[in-house]
């Protein structure tokens, strides 16, 4: 498994309803993208000022199934119609691997 996540801080006159909007396209992408398994997007609980707006996991089946969404024309579409309008900063994340422990 192979995971993508990133934070999106969105322009503060778009963030609402782009949010929206990004979290759906997001999520539409599982069943779409060859290799892209799981989709998770969160919006921010609004809880401090200097957060992100949405955070996303994204679950690869592999490695190279995530460098071919960078460029699948989805995820492109995605990017250029809702994201980048509305984009203020973002933060991106890879990884091979989690390592969890359940709370009792």
């Amino acid at each position: 498994m192979f995971a993508h996540s990133g934070m999106l801080t969105l322009k503060d006159d778009m963030a609402k309803d782009s949010a929206i909007l990004i979290q759906e396209g997001l999520l539409a992408l599982v069943g779409h993208i060859p290799g892209l398994v799981h989709a998770r997007v969160g919006g921010s609980a609004e809880v401090n000022a200097e957060t992100a707006t949405l955070l996303f996991i994204m679950e690869f089946d592999s490695e190279a199934s995530w460098r071919l969404y960078g460029d699948h024309p989805a995820h492109k579409a995605l990017v250029r119609d809702a994201i980048a309008p509305a984009l203020a900063d973002k933060r991106f994340f890879q990884t091979r691997s989690w390592q969890t422990k359940a709370l009792v």
